[in-house]
């Protein structure tokens, strides 16, 4: 019987495998004849025995003495800051403070309303601003009084209120010319023979000489802008005369233009009529010179005040 070698392993397993099952086992001869393999019987088992290779230390299984790697922790994550009170952050501030000059120094915040419209107000004044993007306005008010009471109006109602003592208001005299609306409006002081433009004259386009200074205040872009122009002289000064320069234009032709003139603490409301449309000529740059009370020599100017009194 030719029988096909296995060699090792593979035979012993061959030959538990068919005695187990009881099947037969068919293999090809080596010359294509099958041969039949019946009833094999093991006589002998002999088991497989490891070799541990030359210098290959044997392992300690003992329990208890099996080497674990070391753990190592990743650090703690650090705490999340903590999120800002809604309320908090969303409630408006105002800083002020008097500085040299006769002047109030604002700040106004609030995060929560950026690009807000808002009101600036002391007695005899008012005049419009626009917040930031990043919610925030800061500038400078000419005082009216040497103790000022100032309020900060939202468009939504609520109010921020301060009040500033200013030490040297003493020390000047104003003239504000106030109005409603994005006008082409200009105040305008000058001394005695003093030509536009020169020494002696101040402007909007000239707005500091030896004579005094002029402010510009509010923001046009607001809606419904309140706007200002304030001269400020000094205490001591000699005789000034004060103007309202209107340019014509397509905003200001054929209206009436209404402003508040406030001097030496009196208030007084200004009406102009203004040239028709019609009679405007195109690009001209014509103008309305309206003369107003101009502001006399310091002394005559206390008299007047003592007078009221």
């Amino acid at each position: 019987m030719a029988v096909t070698r296995l060699n090792g392993l593979a035979l012993a397993a061959a030959v538990i495998t068919a005695a187990a099952s009881g099947h037969l086992v068919q293999q090809r001869s080596q010359k294509g004849q099958q041969v039949e393999v019946a009833a094999i019987t093991p006589t002998s088992i002999v088991p497989v025995a490891a070799t541990l290779v030359a210098g290959m230390a044997e392992p300690d299984l003992a329990p208890g003495t099996l080497a674990l790697p070391p753990l190592h922790f990743l650090p703690d994550d650090p705490p999340l800051p903590a999120l800002p009170d809604s309320a908090a952050a969303c409630t408006p501030g105002l800083d002020v403070a008097a500085v040299p000059g006769a002047l109030i120094a604002l700040r106004v915040s609030d995060r929560c309303r950026p690009g807000a419209r808002i009101e600036l107000t002391q007695p005899g004044l008012r005049v419009t601003q626009v917040l930031s993007a990043e919610g925030l306005w800061q500038g400078e008010l000419p005082a009216l009084t040497p103790d000022v009471a100032l309020s900060v109006r939202f468009v939504e109602g609520d109010e921020l209120l301060a009040r500033v003592a200013v030490p040297d208001f003493t020390t000047t005299r104003r003239v504000t010319l106030a109005w409603q609306g994005d006008l082409p409006l200009e105040l305008g002081a000058h001394v005695a023979g003093a030509v536009p433009g020169q020494p002696g004259h101040v402007s909007a386009s000239r707005p500091v000489d030896a004579i005094g200074r002029l402010m510009r205040l509010g923001d046009s872009s607001a809606p419904m802008p309140a706007l200002a122009q304030v001269f400020t002289a000094a205490a001591d000064a000699g005789v000034i005369g004060l103007e309202l320069v209107a340019a014509v234009t397509a905003a200001s032709c054929g209206r009436e233009i209404r402003a508040d003139l406030l001097r030496d603490g009196t208030m007084q409301q200004i009406a102009l009529a203004m040239p028709e449309c019609g009679d405007m000529v195109a690009d001209a740059g014509e103008f309305v010179l309206l003369p107003l009370p101009g502001l006399p020599a310091a002394g005559a100017a206390q008299l007047a005040l003592a007078g009221d009194r």
